[in-house]
């Protein structure tokens, strides 16, 4: 079945042919991770663990991460690389400000006019490819738009009186500014329609994974998208709660993102989700129907 604007797949990579279940973990900043080594990255510590609790599953990874980008924007990631793997799974790292960012970011992305089947195209600005200068490492790397901010500088912001003032004034925002407006809410239904769209051509497993960044007024309006849709949500912060971890030990101390523990603990998250859910990687061997 044909998306609506979308481009034909490219060619697929040349892959072992060996069974395996292939996850591609597809996000903005948390995903491109700039801040940790890549041997602390969420996608790699899932391999590594995975080779010694799901060894019958061959589990093979890779990210690609796109910082200030949501699940529209992030189409473009799945049509131009990640299709080319053809995984078994897909994970969408859905994080706090994603609403916000379908609703901004994506109006570079998509087309607001609605056709008579009440369908969107998609139509990537001129020179998008190359403007994001993406970068592909082996399968266990990220995607990386490269650091965008200089360590100095971003020491001296955080600890500035003027920053402090500011991240004190952001607590007290208004809900609404989390950007859970009409408009954001439709654009991400959007998004999830042109992922799920995907699966099924494609046949590979869609699932989200919601950060413990999201907070309940997030989450909430997150998990009726996702359910009504059949996907499944997996709930990062639920598993730190079982796990009786506090949340904020695993970001940095000024920065919001994962720390290398954050990566961690969000890599046990989803392997305690998929131990449970393996049938998700049986579509390479032609045992999983389309979902």
């Amino acid at each position: 079945m044909g998306i609506p604007g979308a481009p034909p797949p490219p060619p697929l990579l040349e892959l072992p042919t060996e069974p395996s279940c292939r996850v591609a973990i597809v996000g903005d900043s948390f995903v491109n991770a700039s801040e940790v080594a890549v041997s602390d990255k969420l996608q790699v510590r899932i391999e590594e663990m995975a080779s010694s609790r799901l060894p019958t599953l061959r589990v093979a990874t890779s990210g690609y991460g796109m910082a200030g980008s949501g699940q529209v924007a992030q189409l473009g990631l799945y049509d131009n690389f990640v299709s080319r793997t053809s995984p078994d799974i897909v994970v969408l790292v859905f994080v706090r400000n994603d609403f916000k960012e379908n609703a901004s970011f994506s109006r570079f992305l998509v087309s607001a006019t609605k056709r008579g089947d009440e369908t969107f195209e998609l139509h990537p600005p001129a020179g998008a490819s190359s403007a994001n200068q993406l970068r592909m490492g082996r399968a266990s790397d990220s995607a990386s738009t490269g650091s965008y901010a200089l360590p100095m500088l971003k020491a001296l912001v955080h600890v500035s009186p003027a920053w402090r003032r500011l991240r004190a004034y952001l607590r007290l925002r208004p809900r609404r500014d989390l950007g859970l407006g009409p408009e954001a809410l439709a654009y991400t239904g959007f998004a999830l329609d042109q992922w799920k769209a995907r699966a099924r051509r494609d046949n590979f497993f869609l699932a989200i994974f919601a950060s413990h960044t999201m907070g309940d007024v997030v989450f909430g309006p997150m998990e009726r998208l996702a359910s009504a849709r059949g996907i499944p949500v997996i709930d990062h912060n639920a598993y730190l709660l079982r796990q009786n971890r506090r949340a904020r030990d695993g970001v940095f101390a000024n920065d919001a993102h994962w720390n290398p523990t954050g990566h961690q603990w969000a890599a046990e998250a989803f392997l305690e989700w998929l131990e449970q859910n393996q049938g998700a990687c049986a579509g390479h061997r032609g045992l999983r129907s389309r979902p």
